[in-house]
C-alpha cells in the first residue's frame, strides 16, 4: 500500500508539514517572519526549505573554513617552533589559498616564519606592514625593538621601545624588554 493510501486524505499530514515549515521559519527568521507567514497565502514548504538548507551550508562551510585556518596557523606555529621552515612554509602556501596575502594572519604568520627562520630583513619588513595598518600593534613593536637589538641597532631599539611603552604602559611585555633591555645597556 502507498503512503497515500496509508494516510487518511484529511490536512493531518499537511498541517504538521505546516507546522514544521513555520518552526524552521521561526528559526530562519525570528517570529516576525513566522507571524507574517500565518497570514500570508499557503505556500508549499518545500519551497522554503532550500532557501533556509542555503543559510544553514553558507554557515556551515563558513565554520568549517575558520576551523580550517586556525588548525593551519596552529599547525605552522608547531613546525615553526620545532624548526622545521619547509613545513611552515608550505603551510602558509595552504594557508594563503583561505585568506588575502596581506591579510593580518598571513602577515602575522610570515613574519614569525620569517625571525624564525633568520630571515630578519623579511621579518623587519613583514613587521613594518603590521605596523602601518595597526600603528599601536605590540607585537609587530616589540618583535621590531628585538630585531633592532640583534642587529645592533641599539639607539633604535631604545627609541622604539620608549615609543612602545608610552602607548602600552600596562604591558607586561613590554615592561620585561625594557627591564631587560636597561640590563645590557648598563
Amino acid at each position: 500500500m502507498s503512503d497515500s493510501k496509508k494516510r487518511p486524505a484529511s490536512g493531518k499530514r499537511r498541517g504538521g508539514l505546516l507546522h514544521v515549515w513555520t518552526a524552521l521559519v521561526c528559526l530562519a527568521g525570528g517570529l516576525a517572519a513566522a507571524q507574517a507567514q500565518e497570514n500570508a497565502p499557503r505556500a508549499s514548504p518545500q519551497m522554503a526549505v532550500p532557501a533556509i538548507s542555503m543559510e544553514t551550508s553558507t554557515y556551515r562551510m563558513e565554520k568549517a573554513r575558520e576551523s580550517q585556518i586556525r588548525e593551519l596557523v596552529q599547525k605552522i606555529d608547531t613546525a615553526t617552533r620545532q624548526g622545521n621552515f619547509t613545513l611552515a612554509e608550505t603551510l602558509l602556501g595552504a594557508l594563503g589559498r583561505f585568506l588575502p596575502e596581506q591579510s593580518l594572519t598571513m602577515l602575522r604568520m610570515r613574519a614569525w616564519l620569517a625571525v624564525s627562520s633568520g630571515q630578519e630583513e623579511t621579518a623587519r619588513q613583514t613587521y613594518r606592514q603590521i605596523l602601518e595598518r595597526i600603528e599601536n600593534d605590540e607585537n609587530a613593536g616589540i618583535n621590531l625593538i628585538i630585531l633592532a637589538a640583534r642587529a645592533g641597532q641599539e639607539e633604535e631599539a631604545a627609541r622604539m621601545l620608549a615609543d612602545m611603552v608610552r602607548r602600552h604602559p600596562d604591558s607586561p611585555q613590554l615592561n620585561a624588554l625594557r627591564q631587560a633591555f636597561e640590563g645590557t645597556r648598563q
